[in-house]
């Protein structure tokens, strides 16, 4: 992208501050953001209210070993929402949705759908912290979706947000429209 994500504008904000934003709005109380390659470009350029940076030093071993991070972060909270900074465009009603919906299937890992396709966030419980914490790194985070070893609970969404991955400057030039 020439920029970390997070630096990236929707709606006047950068993905970072909208998506913490409507974590809060949508009711989660610790808003957890794990950063690492490009925390040098980052640092000081961004201040999304209420949020705690946790720094992947070891950021090269990919998405999961970030995972790992905001997890050790973590202290007495129930559960884990998971999303990605590339994920900007999902609906602080969705992040609603899905917490209602893991209140009521809490041995659930929770996931949207659009179209009956997967989206992110996902929501786990503390209880399966384990599971994500001994995924193997080449398999990562979908390792413990798809080992049936946890039930996962699909939530119809009428939110493209939560299928909205911008990856390239043509997927932010089409999906936002700025750039």
């Amino acid at each position: 992208m020439g920029t970390p994500k997070m630096l990236l504008r929707v709606e006047g904000r950068s993905f970072v501050e909208v998506i913490a934003g409507r974590m809060r709005e949508a009711g989660v109380g610790r808003v957890l953001v794990v950063v690492g390659a490009g925390w040098d470009r980052i640092d000081g350029r961004v201040h999304p209210e209420g949020v705690e940076w946790v720094l992947n030093e070891d950021y090269e071993r990919g998405q999961l070993s970030s995972l790992w991070c905001g997890l050790g972060a973590m202290r007495d909270e129930s559960g884990a929402l998971m999303t990605l900074v590339d994920h900007p465009l999902v609906k602080a009603e969705t992040y609603q949705n899905l917490i209602k919906q893991f209140k009521k299937n809490r041995q659930c890992i929770v996931i949207p759908t659009y179209h009956g396709r997967r989206g992110h966030p996902i929501l786990f419980g503390s209880e399966h912290f384990s599971e994500f914490l001994n995924a193997p790194l080449d398999v990562g985070a979908r390792w413990v979706l798809r080992s049936g070893g946890v039930p996962v609970l699909e939530v119809p969404v009428e939110d493209p947000g939560v299928r909205a991955d911008i990856d390239t400057p043509g997927d932010y030039r089409s999906m936002i429209g700025e750039g």
